[in-house]
């Protein structure tokens, strides 16, 4: 599977959407923040559904 990212805006979700599926797309990913409720609502509003769960450790510097 060929994988690819693009920047795709929330206000033009679903032109952005057509656009990536001409392109070959079969799948868009979004991440947000677990206290980003209101975000959380939007995309599942936009059809998208939540598929698993992030992991990710901070490194000390």
């Amino acid at each position: 599977m060929k994988q690819f990212a693009a920047k795709v805006s929330a206000q033009n979700s679903y032109q952005d959407s057509k656009r990536l599926q001409r392109w070959g797309c079969v799948a868009i990913e979004v991440t947000t923040r677990k206290r980003c409720v209101d975000a959380q609502r939007f995309y599942k509003g936009m059809g998208f559904r939540h598929t698993h769960v992030n992991c990710t450790k901070e490194l000390k510097r």
